[in-house]
């Protein structure tokens, strides 16, 4: 399952905004991107579900600091572990 979670948010790392509020549309491309790759795997509305709390989680756990930093061209693996940790919490939505 890591290795799945791997392969869907790691090219949204290097998409991610600052987040303060989630500006503009960051947000929803977030869940956006994630669905997409997701539902390769699951149905539309787990995707969703799924995406949704994994933006959520991961507008938790980073900061818009750390969300910047991802931002660019290479992405420091501790904070992209800390993404992928964040949106494993919400792997329940997947079943």
């Amino acid at each position: 399952m890591k290795r799945h979670l791997i392969a869907f948010l790691t090219p949204l790392a290097f998409a991610l905004p600052a987040f303060a509020d989630w500006p503009d549309n960051a947000r929803e491309n977030f869940v956006a991107e994630c669905v997409e790759t997701t539902q390769l795997e699951h149905s539309s509305v787990k995707a969703e579900t799924f995406c949704g709390c994994a933006a959520d989680e991961v507008a938790k756990d980073l900061s818009t600091e750390e969300l910047e930093a991802m931002g660019g061209d290479a992405v420091d693996p501790a904070i992209q572990e800390r993404l992928i940790a964040a949106a494993q919490s919400c792997t329940s939505e997947l079943e």
